[in-house]
């Protein structure tokens, strides 16, 4: 019936519908045709939704035991089925009708079988151009299933619907990958329409070239569709032979399928926020906000209650992810006072000392973060997470060796404790980039120690992107993390391509998980400036503008502390005799003429003045690490930001004060007169 509501006859579909196309080209039968220059002019728009319908699927009917006789059956089932099940319909007699709902038992085997599942995944550890399709994080399954026990047979009746998000990478152009999102949709999943030919799955894309969405067609078509079909066929075939009666333990739970924000034990590794974007972040963040502010007022302004803790410390998770270290300052504080009133036997005061530490670093305070993790370790059993951390202190501070010391030992201990593969990948790649560390610390040393340091660091950074690709972190920060040590290698091995196309991959995850604006993108974009000076100096003047500009911004206007370390590396590039930026456009002559003869900074004039307001305390809800920062940062900062000003041609009187007070800053009292 539902087939001929359609016009068609249940079990005879054998095309794939059209693929349908939402905007200005929709209906269009131009917009079939992919040739030549029309076609390369629509790649560059993107498109709000692209669906389309895949064939139906091929699931082939559970095959039934029809040599069995049905007493034998009746008494098989009479041992096994009837008791089993806690909560099940007791069946007084074989020959009575018996159901049991088997919805929530398809929300989780579904949930097993599609949970984070990388669908189709070609990567090869050293091509940087892999394509996959993971499904984040678990379904949704709606509709109703049951099983139906009846004079010894059992019946399966089921009318279900199933939605999952997915992430997927493919190749847009012969040099360009591009990273999708989308929802894969099951419909009409009915016991019904055996063989299931019925059964429809939709893919929608959204915001993804032409180019993209026809790659990931062809993509899915060949190698996911499979992989669909066979997880659809073993759910079904689980179903029929008897779901929730058979009494299996299932591996989730209802609480397993539902968003969690409990804290984890180191908030830079773990945490159910990895993986999340940086929209879901803000929009957690708002949420939270208002949980506590209403919290406050029924709790007399205060945050003492271990409820209110609880979401403190959740928001203080998300204010680390979203760089919100004002609002980080000012609510570690307010916790401060009810986190030790709970006392020593609680975890309170641990808690809060660990993420009090993890702020220092986040603002350069190294050496006040060292004290405190020493305070932990005092306060509770050493973990491999602790002394990790008091490695990452240690390598900030520059004690390399203690640093390389303290990444060993956690490996070892991580070895000893429950532990996953990512605490593996993790642990590996910080023992590579001390081993960096190590080997750049002085250029000037024996050479067979620095090229020993910098083959082991990249094995151990190869070893451990590939056991984040073995687990699906496709687009895990945490990989993306990894291939910016594994960049970071490769350059000061001088191998420049491998580290470009590391870099690429690494902010592309940056940009699809922690957000456009994220610091992690604007790191990425000014480390790759320099690949590319060494790996193709043409291209570096034409990129690196561009590259940087962006790079600025983030720091500049996207954050509310600003990092004038990062800031001054930024503008250091832009001074490199290194990378001699194109003129302003001008006539011939006015080339002539010297004073026009200087490089464009125009772009970045705007940002280094925002910074200067920052610095004077002018900008409301933006502040600067000074007075706590480097007093050396902050006389670079002037000192570059002077150059730049006198350079492109603006207020000489505002450059020369610069400069002045970038000398008085490095302890010299000389004015400048002319």
């Amino acid at each position: 019936a539902r087939g001929r509501a359609r016009g068609k006859e249940t079990g005879n579909i054998k095309e794939p519908r059209d693929k349908k196309i939402t905007g200005k080209n929709a209906g269009s039968s131009k917009s079939k045709r992919n040739t030549g220059k029309k076609n390369a002019k629509k790649d560059k728009k993107r498109l709000k939704t692209t669906t389309w319908m895949v064939r139906p699927m091929e699931i082939k009917p559970v095959k039934e035991d029809k040599d069995k006789n049905l007493d034998d059956k009746i008494q098989e089932m009479s041992g096994d089925l009837s008791t089993k099940t806690e909560g099940a319909d007791s069946a007084g007699s074989f020959f009575e009708w018996t159901e049991t709902d088997a919805s929530t038992w398809a929300s989780l085997r579904f949930g097993e079988l599609f949970g984070y599942r990388t669908i189709f995944n070609f990567t090869k550890l050293d091509s940087k151009r892999a394509q996959w399709m993971k499904i984040n994080g678990y379904p949704d399954v709606t509709g109703e299933a049951s099983v139906i026990s009846r004079r010894g047979k059992i019946f399966a009746t089921y009318d279900l619907s199933v939605s999952a998000k997915f992430e997927a990478r493919v190749r847009a152009s012969a040099k360009k990958m591009e990273t999708v999102n989308g929802k894969l949709e099951i419909t009409e999943l009915t016991e019904e329409s055996i063989p299931h030919e019925e059964t429809q799955l939709s893919l929608t894309l959204v915001q993804a070239t032409p180019a993209a969405s026809r790659t990931f067609k062809k993509m899915f078509e060949s190698h996911g569709r499979r992989t669909v079909s066979e997880l659809l066929e073993s759910f079904v075939r689980d179903l029929r032979g008897g779901g929730p009666r058979l009494g299996r333990e299932m591996s989730l739970s209802l609480d397993d399928l539902k968003p969690s924000y409990k804290m984890g034990p180191d908030l830079e590794i773990g945490g159910d926020l990895v993986g999340m974007t940086a929209g879901m972040k803000a929009d957690l963040e708002g949420q939270l906000e208002i949980e506590l502010k209403e919290g406050r007022k029924m709790n007399q302004g205060t945050l003492d209650s271990d409820e209110l803790l609880n979401i403190a410390f959740k928001l203080v998770e998300v204010y680390f992810r979203l760089y919100r270290l004002n609002k980080l300052d000012a609510l570690l504080a307010e916790m401060k006072t009810y986190c030790f009133k709970r006392g020593d036997d609680s975890d309170w005061i641990p808690r809060w000392l660990q993420a009090q530490a993890t702020n220092l670093c986040k603002q350069n305070r190294y050496a006040e973060a060292l004290p405190l993790f020493t305070e932990m370790a005092e306060r509770l059993a050493p973990t491999s997470a602790l002394v990790s951390n008091v490695g990452n202190v240690y390598l900030a501070l520059g004690s390399l060796n203690k640093a390389e010391e303290h990444y060993e030992k956690a490996y070892q201990m991580m070895l000893t404790e429950p532990h996953g593969p990512d605490k593996v990948a993790g642990a590996l790649a910080e023992i590579a980039f001390v081993k960096l560390k190590l080997a750049t610390e002085n250029p000037f040393g024996p050479q067979d120690k620095i090229q020993n340091y910098l083959d082991e660091a990249k094995r151990l950074i190869v070893d451990s992107i590939q056991k984040y690709r073995e687990i699906g972190y496709m687009t895990n920060s945490m990989l993306g993390k990894a291939l910016g040590s594994l960049a970071k290698i490769c350059f000061a091995r001088e191998e420049y391509k491998e580290a470009d196309e590391a870099w690429e991959e690494a902010t592309s995850i940056y940009r699809a998980k922690m957000g456009n604006y994220s610091l992690y993108v604007a790191g990425a974009l000014k480390e790759r400036v320099k690949v590319l000076i060494r790996l193709d100096p043409e291209r570096a003047h034409e990129s690196a503008p561009s590259l940087l500009s962006h790079a600025l911004e983030k720091y500049v206007l996207h954050q509310d502390v600003l990092d004038l370390k990062e800031i001054n590396e930024i503008l250091n590039l832009l001074l490199s005799e290194e990378l001699p930026f194109k003129m302003n456009e001008k006539t011939e002559n006015e080339r002539a003429t010297p004073d026009n003869n200087r490089p464009n900074f125009d772009k970045f004039i705007p940002l280094i003045l925002h910074c200067e307001k920052v610095l004077d305390g002018k900008v409301p809800g933006q502040t600067s690490e000074h007075p706590n920062i480097d007093v050396r940062f902050l006389a670079e900062f002037y000192q570059n930001a002077g150059e730049i000003l006198w350079l492109n041609g603006y207020d000489i009187n505002t450059a020369r004060s610069w400069v002045e007070k970038s000398v008085e800053l490095w302890g010299g009292s000389a004015s400048i007169s002319s």
